[in-house]
């Protein structure tokens, strides 16, 4: 087709000559020619854009729409065959004379000559009129554009006073003036607009099957991801399309579950066949191990064509992940992998919806430039460090596998920016994910409870030991849930894991779990989700009392009671100082009749504090690093990383940045926090641009916490579960507020139940 449009071209342009081709060229920007638009538009346009005349003779005009270029439409109405209209824009973009710059002049003159007739009593004239419009904006405001043809396409199909062949006829002919600037859209990553503007066209043919296969690529494609437009796209479906759509939607799932569960079934039976014989020879163990080991990719495979799902059921197994762990009594360091399973297929889910739909993989891409550098240090370090130690076989063990641990800690759950920025698309999706967010803290906060009752009534011992090992957590002490723990009240040592692995990360989850909970509990739209957001906070504060966790204690209310102004609660006082209240009603009481345990772990923290003050804790952090430092690079990948520990020898450092000092060098710390401040930075310029108030303050609170953990000096919590993946969540969804904030607006009832 193309090549023909070229020899028509070809052939007009040896017949009349280039003055008549470059007439052309500016009358193939029509949608639709007249005689009198043709006439002005050669009145108009004599010159190129230096000001050189073209030459073009007024016959020009008969000569153009007699040729073989054109085909009359109607009385003294011509169209451009398409291909030969796309071929002679084309020419007139890349002249030297005319470029974008006509084509700009171009756009100001259809606009001028459109204003005249848009209630022009012609109906041929009205419809010329509005193409030319949509024709002018599509080549210099292209979004708008856009949305001013949906609303073209939803006014058609509510129109009441037109019969069916009607409102067919014109939304075909919107479908073709569509198509006439289809590049334009798809420069301005509106490639949405053109699916649904071929479904709708089928439709209106009745070609159902083609348009519910166009209405499937649109519906299925993000919402334009490259801009930052405030406004949306209002995309209407007539219900009749939308109960198609509908029905062929769960005749596609209940295929491919059927399909997916058949390829589980017989994955499972096939590894279970073969290692029958293992369990025979080597034992049941070795059995296990050899079945998680073949069956993880299955399992990949399996849950990437579900990376939503995938994403819900990894954040709801991180939290029990150290009670899984345990009971199932396996080795910590394999079985902490299992939560993997579940990152990697959404990740894999992703990656394939970014090749497909040509869309970024790193978010936001103001990262870009600082993620590198932190890449090159890591890489380079590990080249230059652990393999050599490697090598040479320094220290035992393995150096290169503890760099390769140490960079998956420090790097390897960045990409869940991505994953949440794409997976989380609507508001009735985050507030999904939320909500699940509250019931995932109550269930283990009660757990955790219990946890404490077991060991306070004496069903659990606790910890049982003599000498130093009394103020050590220990898996010997183990109850319940969780992992190690120190329960010995008689020497005022109290430390519980929850349901987690130690008890540092059961109080990095309380502390999490107070900023993901707090928008729940003030700016649900269902009354009953913010009572459930008030319980989790409160489950988090008295959990966080029980389990002698001396950083939950101080940062927990300490968060609460920041998050209030910097969430605007104090513009919400109704229902800020009801959630207040029932907190209040149920926390005093607790602490008049606990005030000996009160009493206990304030003297406890207040000792802790005495013994170690932060603040020369990490002072005496920093000038131990210092004084190792030799160069600009550090000691290795993951060598002060705690859980790399099984590769090689691990140095103890408690504070995150000197710990990043340590293994990267002066250069490494520099370009994480360089990392970490444009992440804040760009979350930051995210979450001010919402106008929504209640997306605002949930994007507020998540704002915070990438704050809080970005530059947190004490301890390493961007080390561990759950803080390595609740980080990189929280800066997704910040991320992604503005663009579920400029949505179309959804119905309360969907968010109220």
């Amino acid at each position: 087709m193309n090549e023909e449009a070229e020899l028509h071209v070809t052939a007009f342009e040896n017949k009349f000559g280039i003055p008549h081709l470059h007439f052309a060229c500016h009358a193939a920007f029509l949608p639709t020619l007249t005689p009198d638009l043709l006439y002005r538009l050669w009145v108009v346009f004599s010159t190129d854009i230096y000001g050189y005349p073209l030459n073009v003779p007024w016959i020009a005009i008969a000569d153009f729409i007699f040729s073989s270029l054109c085909q009359e439409v109607g009385y003294e109405l011509y169209e451009i065959k398409a291909p030969i209209q796309l071929k002679l824009r084309a020419l007139l973009y890349s002249h030297q004379n005319f470029g974008q710059g006509r084509v700009s002049e171009l756009a100001n003159f259809f606009l001028e000559y459109a204003e005249d007739n848009y209630e022009s009593e012609d109906l041929d004239v009205r419809e010329l009129a509005w193409s030319l419009r949509y024709t002018a904006l599509a080549y210099t405001a292209p979004r708008e554009a856009a949305k001013s043809l949906l609303r073209a396409f939803k006014e058609t199909s509510l129109r009441k006073e037109d019969s069916i062949s009607q409102k067919d006829l014109e939304i075909i002919r919107l479908g073709s003036l569509v198509e006439s600037f289809s590049a334009q859209l798809k420069a301005a990553d509106l490639a949405t607009v053109l699916d649904y503007s071929r479904g709708m066209v089928s439709f209106s043919r009745n070609d159902i099957e083609s348009a519910l296969i166009h209405f499937n690529e649109f519906l299925q494609e993000p919402i334009n991801e490259k801009n930052d437009e405030d406004s949306a796209l209002d995309f209407f479906l007539p219900p009749v399309l939308k109960t198609l759509i509908r029905k062929l939607d769960e005749e596609n799932l209940k295929r491919q579950i059927k399909s997916d569960a058949i390829f589980l079934v017989f994955s499972i039976l096939s590894l279970l066949i073969i290692c029958f014989p293992i369990a025979l020879v080597w034992g049941g163990g070795a059995a296990t191990l050899f079945f998680l080991v073949l069956s993880t990719p299955v399992g990949v495979v399996f849950l990437s064509k579900y990376p939503k799902q995938a994403l819900y059921t990894f954040l709801c197994y991180l939290p029990f992940s150290g009670t899984v762990t345990y009971a199932l009594g396996g080795d910590y360091y394999v079985l902490s992998f299992l939560k993997d399973i579940f990152y990697l297929s959404t990740l894999i889910g992703v990656a394939q919806l970014c090749r497909r739909k040509q869309l970024p993989i790193v978010l936001p891409e103001s990262i870009k430039l600082t993620l590198g550098l932190v890449i090159s240090i890591v890489v380079v370090t590990i080249l230059t460090t652990n393999l050599p130690d490697q090598i040479q076989n320094v220290n035992g063990k393995f150096p290169l596998l503890m760099g390769l641990f140490g960079l998956k800690v420090l790097l390897g759950y960045v990409p869940l920016i991505t994953c949440t920025y794409y997976l989380i698309r609507t508001k009735k999706d985050f507030y999904s994910l939320m909500r699940l967010q509250v019931v995932l803290v109550l269930v283990a906060c009660s757990l955790g409870f219990f946890q404490y009752f077991m060991l306070e009534t004496g069903i659990c011992a606790g910890t049982i030991a003599e000498g130093a090992e009394r103020f050590r957590a220990s898996l010997d002490a183990r109850c319940f849930v969780g992992g190690s723990l120190l329960y010995a009240p008689a020497v005022g040592q109290i430390r519980l894991p929850g349901t987690f692995f130690s008890p540092w990360y059961w109080g990095w989850f309380l502390i999490s779990g107070c900023f993901f909970c707090y928008g729940t509990a003030f700016n649900d739209k269902s009354s009953f989700w913010r009572a459930m957001g008030v319980a989790s906070i409160l489950s988090i504060l008295i959990v966080a009392f029980v389990s002698g966790q001396k950083m939950a204690l101080v940062l927990v209310p300490f968060s609460l009671i920041l998050l209030a102004p910097i969430t605007n609660q104090l513009g919400n006082l109704k229902r800020f100082f009801l959630g207040v209240f029932v907190m209040g009603i149920v926390l005093i009481p607790l602490a008049v009749n606990n005030q000996s345990i009160l009493e206990n772990q304030t003297d406890s923290l207040v000792a802790r504090w005495n013994y170690s003050p932060p603040h020369s804790f990490m002072k005496a952090q920093f000038t131990q690093v210092l004084q190792e430092q030799e160069g600009i690079l550090g000691h290795g990948v993951g060598r002060a990383t705690d859980s790399a520990r099984p590769f090689g020898r691990s140095t103890l450092i408690q504070t995150y940045h000197a710990k990043l000092m340590h293994e990267l060098g002066p250069l490494g710390l520099i370009f994480m926090l360089a990392l970490y401040t444009t992440l804040t930075l760009s979350t930051l310029k995210a979450y001010r641009s919402i106008k929504d108030k209640n997306l605002r303050s949930y994007a507020a609170s998540m704002w915070s916490f990438v704050l809080f953990i970005s530059f947190f000096p004490y301890y390493y919590p961007l080390d561990v579960d759950p803080v390595n993946v609740y980080f990189w969540v929280a800066a997704g969804l910040t991320l992604r507020l503005p663009k579920i904030a400029a949505r179309s607006a959804e119905p309360d009832s969907l968010l109220t139940t």
